[in-house]
């Protein structure tokens, strides 16, 4: 694995001395790249999407705003300016493309689905109601519709399909919870309109909608899984096979972007009652999953073939699409959960262990050759291993040193990454096709970078990873 990343010190410093240091140079480092990323915003061949386009720098921009450590020379009101110009920018595009939505093409990062939830979300977070509602509504409706119904188009992956078109509902339905006591205008035309919108998008985001999209995701689930199982069957090599599984171009992945990780991750934080007559089918997926982590603590990119004789050997993508690096942002997730949604004894040891083991990996490979971005970059190492931080302050049979020394060990990270444009001269570091993005690249890191200060900080508030784990 050595090629795809770059080495760095097995452990990170622990001296307060030295990590004051290190947070003010990844303060400067915000500052200096956040203006770099917002210059380079609507350069050439730049997308209107949330994975590499503009809306992903509004994206950024928003969620900046919204924290209390902000650098000298950014401030809240000048991003969320900034960030409204982008989205318009994105909208504009939007409207010029017209594009179809179908479930190859209906996710939140990388379709025009993206770009409506951020303005719904406005609409949502500000009151203020946008001449581009009733499109960006329509954009979502379409999605429900086509998810439902196009089941010969069996694409479910976070990045194009049913399971990114859930996370956009599901991030609208808890904005709508958490801004249900917004007071409404004092003007009475005013106040019915926004009266009208919420019942609106409480209606797109209803039980009943999250619930037809989430049945789609698990039959074509059962029934990728049994042809899966058939296959085994049928070549007698003892393989155990899930009663859930999903293929992307026909391959069958179980990371982040494109497989069984990113999936359940979504369906994870579906309403209880929804999740309920899947949960057992859920919980016996993930225990195939966490059971098929090699002896490095990684994960193979696509489940075991019926022929593959060479477990392991292929396991060398640690990174947020492909990788542990997803997989514990997943593993993370269900275990925090737990109180709510309660596992088994045996799996829950098994489901921590495996967290255990993926981030150390995840700490000695995360910093990545390919750049700094989410996808395939050291943002996401950081966001991985802040997720398991974030588990083990929970558990009982974890030490807090634990879930602190991976708080640090992001911090170690994410400093690291202050020198991108050294190792990137040295050639030890690629530049990404689209280096100033929020997947693929500075916008990512810029989020990231926040979100430890503030973790390392007096504002302990979560956010997560924009896109994904930022319910």
């Amino acid at each position: 694995m050595s090629s795809r990343h770059i080495r760095h010190a097995s452990s990170p410093p622990t001296d307060e001395a030295t990590l004051n240091s290190m947070k003010q140079d990844i303060l400067a480092a915000i500052a200096r790249d956040v203006v770099h990323v917002q210059h380079h915003a609507h350069g050439r061949g730049s997308s209107h999407t949330v994975y590499i386009g503009t809306a992903g720098i509004a994206l950024m921009q928003t969620q900046l705003s919204t924290r209390d450590i902000l650098p000298t020379g950014l401030s809240s009101e000048d991003l969320i300016y900034k960030a409204s110009d982008n989205l318009k920018s994105a909208l504009r595009t939007m409207q010029d493309a017209q594009s179809l939505i179908t479930p190859s093409r209906m996710s939140f990062l990388e379709t025009d689905v993206g770009v409506a939830t951020l303005v719904l979300l406005d609409v949502v977070e500000t009151g203020f109601v946008s001449p581009f509602f009733n499109r960006c509504e329509a954009v979502l409706r379409d999605g429900i519709a086509a998810a439902v119904q196009e089941l010969d188009d069996s694409v479910c992956d976070v990045l194009y399909g049913r399971a990114g078109l859930l996370y956009a509902l599901l991030r609208l339905r808890g904005a709508l919870i958490n801004h249900d006591t917004v007071i409404l205008p004092a003007d009475p035309e005013a106040a019915e309109s926004r009266e009208i919108i919420t019942t609106a998008l409480t209606d797109l985001t209803c039980d009943d909608n999250i619930q037809a999209v989430v049945q789609a995701i698990i039959d074509l689930g059962r029934q990728e899984a049994k042809l899966y199982a058939t296959e085994v069957s049928e070549a007698r090599s003892g393989l155990a096979t899930p009663p859930l599984l999903w293929a992307w171009h026909r391959k069958r992945y179980l990371g982040a972007a494109h497989g069984v990780a990113g999936i359940l991750h979504i369906l994870w934080h579906c309403p209880r009652d929804v999740l309920a007559p899947y949960r057992l089918e859920m919980l016996s997926t993930l225990e195939w999953l966490v059971n098929l982590q090699d002896a490095s603590g990684n994960w193979p990119t696509k489940a075991p073939g019926v022929f593959d004789h060479h477990h392991g050997e292929d396991n060398e993508l640690v990174q947020w699409c492909h990788g542990a690096t997803g997989i514990l942002i997943l593993l993370s997730a269900i275990l925090r959960q737990s109180n709510h949604h309660p596992l088994r004894n045996s799996l829950h040891a098994k489901a921590a262990t495996a967290l255990h083991r993926g981030a150390r990996l995840v700490y000695q490979h995360g910093l990545l050759r390919k750049g700094v971005g989410l996808c395939h970059g050291i943002a996401g190492s950081v966001y991985a291993l802040l997720a398991a931080s974030d588990a083990f302050d929970i558990l009982d049979d974890f030490t807090e040193h634990r879930a602190e020394r991976y708080r640090l060990k992001a911090l170690h990270l994410a400093h690291l990454a202050t020198d991108h444009e050294v190792l990137t001269t040295n050639g030890e570091m690629k530049v990404p096709d689209r280096p100033w993005s929020l997947y693929e690249g500075m916008a990512g890191m810029c989020c990231a970078w926040m979100e430890i200060l503030c973790r390392m900080s007096d504002e302990e508030r979560r956010v997560g990873m924009p896109g994904f784990d930022d319910f």
